[in-house]
């Protein structure tokens, strides 16, 4: 087995040329959406919309997971081992990567639920196999990134960090606030949501349990927005802080107690080496 720290990571794809208006992309990424959360025959239906609008040189792909959405919902063996069969060949053109989508690994789950179904217990259910998740990583936005790139670097958005990770959320709060008055457009929902971060944090650590519940799923919602933006922060690290907060905030309310206090505080680190001051 390879050394998974010399594998090379997946490359964010470029962003999307000119065949996919952002309708269409936003209909594509839904469609992946509700395949992944095995709503199959929506999947189906998005990408139906999709393959309607798209240029020949992406109409094949879609039409792939159209197919894989299909099969999905199949009941009988013998159809569901032919059409992965047929998936599988469709795709092979467009691997390993192709409008965001990982071809190649979305071949390799298909050829290994089809080979467990072929070597099966006949009386098993083959429904019990088809158990997949597509992985997709949106086109990022250059203008977006531009912006977001600017706040990261911005030395009132950096303090708020250093405020932050000390534990002074509310003070992060201000700080944040400061910054979010003097931005426009993407920027400023970037901006909204590490105000509301901050602010969830410290009813949080207040006591105030009903407002950060509700401030904390404000941010979820939000920075799901922002998971594709290339920046300095991991969002997602951000959502598993949030993730872990919420559950302990839960059973500080069953326990009763008057004093709510994190047992792992949460940091936000930035990914290159001008990271704040702890």
């Amino acid at each position: 087995m390879k050394n998974s720290k010399n594998m090379k990571q997946p490359q964010r794809p470029d962003p999307p040329r000119n065949i996919l208006s952002q309708e269409d992309w936003d209909e594509f990424e839904r469609g992946i959406n509700y395949f992944n959360d095995s709503r199959y025959t929506s999947a189906f239906e998005a990408w139906k919309l999709v393959s309607e609008r798209c240029g020949k040189d992406d109409k094949q792909l879609v039409f792939a997971l159209m197919e894989t959405a299909r099969v999905f919902q199949m009941t009988e063996s013998a159809g569901i081992i032919k059409g992965i069969s047929k998936v599988a060949k469709l795709l092979k053109p467009y691997s390993p990567e192709h409008c965001g989508l990982f071809v190649s690994r979305l071949i390799t789950s298909l050829d290994d639920i089809r080979g467990r179904i072929e070597s099966a217990d006949p009386h098993k259910h083959p429904a019990d196999f088809l158990k997949m998740k597509i992985e997709f990583l949106p086109p990022s936005n250059p203008d977006l990134d531009a912006e977001v790139a600017e706040i990261c670097s911005n030395e009132e958005f950096l303090r708020g960090i250093r405020l932050f990770n000390r534990g002074y959320y509310w003070e992060a709060h201000e700080q944040w606030e400061e910054l979010w008055r003097d931005q426009a457009g993407a920027g400023k929902s970037f901006m909204e949501s590490f105000v509301h971060l901050a602010e969830g944090y410290s009813f949080a650590k207040k006591g105030k349990i009903e407002y950060a519940q509700y401030l904390f799923s404000k941010v979820v919602k939000k920075f799901q927005d922002y998971r594709q933006v290339q920046c300095r922060i991991s969002i997602t690290a951000i959502l598993n802080d949030i993730e872990k907060a919420v559950v302990e905030i839960n059973s500080f309310r069953r326990n009763g107690t008057k004093q709510f206090v994190f047992s792992s505080p949460p940091v936000i680190s930035m990914d290159s080496t001008e990271k704040p001051a702890q």
